[in-house]
């Protein structure tokens, strides 16, 4: 028997669990162990025991069977499949996502302002352009007057 499946074994063992649960699981646990050792392995699993090595790897909120999110890190491939069945992509490069809330949007840490990331720079935890956001005109915060009706063009504030 190797670590893993002793781990799990004990966590099971010490979970209180009902004795029909335990027994149908050490069986398993076992099975597994007698087919690893008659050299028979896992089928079906993927080349690098389903970590997808070498994939990016993007956050969702995984719609659970309840009413709840939990949060994954998946494969890219993945994604489409998971977002047909209600799982939300933790998609803002603002946000370093690392859990959900309870609505299942994404939670984590926003990146500070002015940072640039794939799609903009960061302001108030969301990526805007810059060069013409008329709200961010150049910068974080830059506000053009709209009482003139000044647009932001090139990252400055010009009269429309």
């Amino acid at each position: 028997m190797d670590s893993n499946r002793f781990d799990t074994l004990t966590r099971l063992v010490g979970s209180g669990s009902s004795r029909r649960e335990l027994f149908r699981r050490a069986g398993s646990v076992a099975a597994g162990g007698a087919l690893l050792m008659a050299g028979i392995g896992v089928t079906g699993a993927a080349p690098g025991g389903g970590h997808a090595f070498g994939k990016k790897k993007v956050g969702v909120c995984h719609k659970t069977g309840g009413s709840g999110y939990l949060f994954k890190q998946l494969p890219t491939p993945a994604l489409k499949g998971h977002v047909r069945h209600g799982d939300i992509v933790c998609d803002n490069p603002c946000l370093i996502a690392s859990g959900c809330n309870v609505d299942g949007t994404c939670a984590g840490t926003i990146v500070a302002d002015s940072t640039v990331v794939t799609g903009g720079t960061c302001c108030g935890g969301a990526a805007v352009d810059t060069q013409t956001d008329p709200a961010n005109c150049g910068t974080c915060g830059v506000v053009c007057d709209s009482t003139v009706a000044a647009v932001c063009s090139n990252g400055a504030c010009v009269a429309a």
